[in-house]
């Protein structure tokens, strides 16, 4: 008989890796009988567990979706190859973060292995245009997507007051918080506020530089519960993400300002620019530095006509980052 077992980490952490595989499990287990193996047990010592992940590899009629970080999915692709290819062509693999392709480019063996695969799910189609570059014709794009909140967001164009800013992701320096803190000296009128944790080498420098800068707060992390976080978005008019990290794939923040009608100044970085479609979405700054990201929000705060403009296409390009929009390409594969 036929299981589908999901194997990846889904124990609550501020990770976007196990907050993806529990969601993604949450919807599918809604519609097909799904087992689940969390990876992270391992690290509490459950011994037992390691068997039960042996007997889910070696069954060949078993089906596998796979969302592991990088190393352990390399491994397993690689065993899966090895041990038991019918398996793996029944199987689904799903790629988190945007290094994937860059990564494979040159790994000979491991573009060889990926064949084997029923399908392999990447974040953007940027990406899967790059795998497909080098013979990979299984890839299909499932982004890091989000459940349709269930009360309605609306564009909010009460704001004739200076802009509201907002970082909301890991605070560390190459998210961009530093070149936000310095575009934020000289822009006293506009207020910057700050949510998620902090990196321990970064927390007294950051927290040192806000209490320097009357306009900037940190709030913490915020709890998210339900649709709240759509609100809490909602009451701002910017989203500021210029992150010099070129291994983002879908930056969670990204699609949740567009739930919240909240566009995004964003870094020409990674994947940003196929996610916030410049003039339309929000703004893909020409240059990552303070002075490009200043310019930026004061033409938006003089501008509020363009503003608004921005808001309504943030809204309507969530649309592309909802689950009822791809879980039933990934259940065809697994029924």
């Amino acid at each position: 008989m036929k299981r589908v077992i999901y194997i990846g980490r889904f124990t609550p952490t501020s990770g976007g890796v196990t907050a993806k595989n529990s969601a993604i499990y949450s919807e599918i287990s809604k519609q097909a009988d799904v087992e689940r193996i969390d990876l992270t047990e391992l690290k509490k010592g459950k011994i037992m567990l390691v068997f039960y992940l042996l007997s889910a590899f070696l069954n060949p009629k078993n089906v596998l979706i796979i969302g592991t970080t990088a190393k352990i999915r390399r491994l397993m692709t690689a065993f899966l190859y090895f041990i038991n290819r019918k398996a793996m062509n029944s199987s689904v693999l799903v790629v988190m973060g945007g290094a994937f392709a860059k990564n494979t480019e040159k790994d000979l063996p491991y573009q060889k292995w990926l064949k084997e695969y029923k399908v392999v799910y990447v974040e953007t189609e940027k990406m899967k245009s790059h795998l497909e570059s080098f013979g990979l014709s299984n890839v299909s794009v499932f982004p890091n997507c989000r459940k349709r909140p269930e009360t309605e967001v609306r564009v909010n164009n009460q704001n004739e007051e200076a802009l509201k800013c907002v970082c909301f992701s890991m605070i560390y320096p190459e998210k961009g918080i530093d070149t936000v803190l310095l575009a934020a000296k000289n822009l006293p009128h506009i207020q910057f506020d700050f949510y998620g944790g902090i990196d321990k080498q970064y927390e007294e420098r950051f927290l040192n530089d806000v209490e320097k800068l009357p306009n900037c707060n940190y709030n913490g992390v915020y709890k998210v519960q339900g649709d709240n976080v759509y609100n809490m978005l909602n009451e701002y008019d910017l989203l500021l993400f210029p992150t010099r990290m070129d291994c983002e794939g879908v930056p969670g923040t990204l699609v949740e300002s567009k739930i919240a009608a909240l566009p995004a100044v964003v870094s020409n970085v990674a994947f940003n620019a196929e996610l916030v479609e410049h003039g339309v979405s929000g703004v893909v700054l020409k240059e990552n530095t303070p002075e490009a990201l200043e310019k930026a929000i004061s033409s938006l705060n003089t501008d509020k006509a363009t503003l608004i403009k921005l808001k309504q296409g943030a809204l309507a390009s969530a649309e592309y980052f909802y689950f009822d929009r791809y879980i039933n390409d990934m259940l065809s594969y697994i029924k």
